[in-house]
């Protein structure tokens, strides 16, 4: 995607999450550069106390700069609440519904939220099936569907990142 928009403007800016801190200065940056930015955050998760987790809250919506009208956040995360949470925070905590909402409140701030389930097997065939094809790998698919099966007993499920695994096991000299 950013290869073919990149005549059009569009510039991509990954930020750690331990420089999440430095995103207003970022933000004022980008604010006057021509073009479109995607600040990309990887692996988003962290605890409600740190200092990269308010920053982060503060310029997706809440603080008095508004952020720039050319730039939008895109993260990807494993957890789907983002912050963790303790059985422990819900018995001690007297007010616990604010609790849980400020917690909610760095996930609501994402317009849009993309949940990947776990493929069924046949989905996770058509995947390893794919990637064979895409990489040019020459395979035999009744030979190597039981191995495709087995490989995801061994290696913790179905999924697309399990069946790139297997291809590049495959893919590696294997097959």
């Amino acid at each position: 995607l950013l290869s073919s928009l990149w005549l059009e403007g569009l510039r991509i800016v990954e930020v750690p999450l331990a420089q999440l801190t430095h995103l207003p200065t970022i933000f004022s940056i980008l604010r006057d550069q021509p073009g479109k930015f995607i600040v990309f955050v990887d692996d988003l998760a962290f605890n409600d106390s740190c200092p990269e987790y308010t920053a982060l809250k503060t310029v997706l919506e809440g603080g008095l700069e508004a952020r720039p009208a050319n730039v939008v956040v895109y993260a990807t995360s494993n957890r789907r609440n983002i912050v963790r949470q303790r059985f422990s925070e819900r018995q001690d905590d007297v007010n616990e519904r604010d609790t849980l909402e400020e917690k909610f409140s760095l996930a609501d701030r994402f317009d849009l939220r993309l949940t990947f389930s776990a493929p069924t097997q046949e989905e996770y065939f058509t995947i390893c099936r794919a990637l064979l094809d895409a990489r040019s790998v020459k395979y035999d698919w009744e030979t190597l569907m039981p191995r495709a099966r087995a490989w995801t007993v061994s290696h913790n499920g179905c999924s697309p990142r399990i069946a790139r695994q297997f291809v590049d096991y495959i893919a590696g000299g294997e097959a």
